[in-house]
């Protein structure tokens, strides 16, 4: 084989196992039951056609005193668990991870596993990370997943967060539409005196 055939291989395999990525807009939300307002950054779903679904996002829980900040992994495999137990991220520092809910779900064929996993952040880290963004991998039994963040997901996540934490504490801003000086009111007061009050 030349190396134009083996080039041409090497792309139709790329493509076979690369992801197809869809991206969705955050929000924010109100858990009236734990009194708690809810931050997501932009939710990016990678979905190969062989391997598992990979749905990724920032999510910051604000309760009275408190806020969590955290990196929200959704793994679905039909392969089995990941039962990530290892943390990190590109510069080799040691993160926590958190297991959230995991349920085996059935379909026609086979059966789904489903983790959710989150990594608790510091508003630093993130600051840290709004220009450049962040990879940070999740070690399991099976297999090593990445889970990326650019630097323009993390730049809207803080800016919204930024902008609910000033709506939560009652800042308001107020403007000048037109810049005016105050009449005086000394004709007004003598006035009133001279009806008594």
């Amino acid at each position: 084989m030349n190396k134009s055939c083996l080039a041409a291989i090497g792309a139709v395999l790329a493509i076979g196992l690369s992801a197809c990525s869809t991206t969705e807009s955050g929000g924010v939300t109100y858990d009236s039951e734990a009194h708690t307002t809810i931050v997501t950054g932009r939710q990016t779903t990678l979905q190969p056609l062989v391997g598992p679904v990979r749905t990724l996002f920032l999510k910051a829980e604000i309760s009275p005193g408190e806020t969590g900040l955290y990196l929200v992994v959704l793994y679905l495999s039909v392969d089995g668990w990941l039962s990530a137990d290892h943390v990190w991220d590109s510069s080799g520092m040691k993160l926590v991870g958190l297991q959230g809910s995991n349920e085996t779900i059935s379909i026609q064929f086979n059966q789904v596993t489903k983790e959710i996993y989150y990594i608790p952040l510091t508003r630093r880290y993130l600051a840290a990370h709004r220009r450049s963004g962040f990879s940070i991998f999740l070690r399991g039994t099976r297999s090593v997943v990445a889970a990326s963040q650019s630097a323009r997901f993390v730049d809207e996540f803080l800016t919204s967060l930024d902008t609910t934490k000033r709506r939560l504490e009652g800042e308001v801003i107020v403007k000048k539409l037109i810049p005016y000086e105050p009449r005086p009111v000394h004709r007004h007061r003598h006035r009133l005196r001279r009806q008594g009050y």
